[in-house]
């Protein structure tokens, strides 16, 4: 049978995501899965590595289903996953840590310590101010017994590579466009920098080895087929984070060129044939490409999970309607929005601005729609959150 597609997972901050494609490109099928983000106490907010094995397993299966073609056809399986946080593993890849969010804030004095001890400098060699090095210092300094078990810090796209290919703790990886979050890389030459690293005493041998996106990280194990659907022996690559996967899927690879991404971080940026660092003011970020010698410069607001406060409070009866239809609550509220005139008959979100994430990541404030009389109906949110 010839083995003309490919599949891709994505791992997002409330969806994960997978996609069945032809070699041109082509979607042929697809399925998404809601995540959920626990906040047991204020400033925590975890994400079980369990219910990222589990997503990705049950959104493979549902888009090899659309797609109806062969498992035999799928020629590589690769996986992208949110970038800003970061988990651990042991030894025989068992989760030590939870997934520690971007949106956890609990580590923030470490990160105003990194910034005020050598901010200058991991600007200018990581390419932006922390959002998970000061995760490490946190388990590091605040819980030694976790510390103790600790093997290596991974992103949850990696976790779940691992997993899928019976890996163990030796071969833990992370891709170059994951690794500039860190506040530890020296992200020009897609590697760790021992000086940040000693600058502000986190281990080396705590981070893994530097894998490109490309690299065959591992074959499918014969449990992860039973799980999946997909044969044996499947090659896994080793995927990049999220914004580089789509950005590189968009085609957004010449240098000039601009782009702008909706997600839970709101994206603008350009992209450059050279790593150009932020220094003077540090609110631009450069984020390496998944390909070499290719980077962009980016400025982050944490402004898209508008949406998702808006789902979870305002549309429990579309997410009842929608799921027993095998839909999503978000294209549910698509269609019903659909016929509403621009501007949605006077409905204006109007949010507090968030400060661009440097060089203390803030909680997004809630929008504060204007125009809310009792007369607008949930689909009339749908178009202003989304503009």
């Amino acid at each position: 049978m010839q083995k003309d597609c490919l599949l891709g997972v994505d791992l997002g901050t409330t969806l994960a995501k997978a996609g069945v494609y032809d070699t041109q490109g082509n979607l042929l099928g697809e399925a998404y899965q809601e995540t959920e983000i626990s906040y047991p106490r204020p400033g925590v907010a975890e994400q079980d590595p369990h219910e990222f094995y589990r997503s990705a397993v049950s959104t493979i299966r549902g888009a090899l289903e659309g797609s109806r073609v062969g498992s035999g056809r799928i020629a590589a399986l690769s996986l992208s996953s949110q970038a800003g946080g970061i988990m651990a593993i042991d030894r025989s890849w068992q989760p030590v840590t939870p997934f520690d969010s971007p949106l956890d804030t609990r580590s923030n004095g470490k990160k105003q310590r990194m910034m005020a001890a050598a901010g200058s400098r991991i600007v200018e060699l990581a390419g932006a101010p922390p959002t998970y090095g000061q995760k490490i210092l946190w388990w590091k300094e605040e819980h030694p017994e976790v510390w103790k078990r600790v093997y290596k810090f991974i992103q949850p796209a990696a976790y779940v590579a691992g997993l899928l290919a019976g890996a163990t703790g030796g071969q833990a990886f992370m891709e170059p466009s994951f690794m500039g979050w860190s506040g530890l890389s020296d992200s020009a030459n897609r590697r760790w920098s021992e000086e940040l690293c000693g600058l502000l005493d986190v281990p080396l041998d705590v981070l893994p080895r530097v894998a490109p996106a490309y690299e065959i990280v591992g074959h499918l194990t014969v449990a992860a087929a039973r799980d999946t659907g997909l044969p044996s022996g499947l090659p896994i690559a080793a995927g990049a984070a999220d914004a580089a996967a789509s950005l590189l899927g968009a085609g957004v690879v010449e240098p000039g060129a601009l782009f702008d991404v909706a997600g839970t971080a709101c994206i603008f940026g350009v992209c450059l044939d050279q790593y150009r660092a932020d220094s003077a003011t540090q609110t631009l970020s450069c984020m390496s490409s998944v390909l070499p010698g290719i980077f962009y410069q980016l400025a982050i607001v944490l402004g898209g999970r508008t949406h998702d406060w808006f789902v979870r409070e305002f549309c429990r009866e579309e997410a009842s309607e929608a799921a027993p239809k095998g839909l999503s609550v978000y294209a549910c509220m698509d269609a019903k929005a659909e016929g509403l005139p621009p501007g949605s008959e006077g409905v204006l979100p109007q949010p507090v601005k968030p400060r661009p994430s440097k060089p203390a990541v803030r909680n997004p404030a809630q929008p504060v729609p204007e125009g809310v009389t009792p007369a607008p109906l949930r689909r009339h949110f749908k178009n202003p959150l989304t503009r």
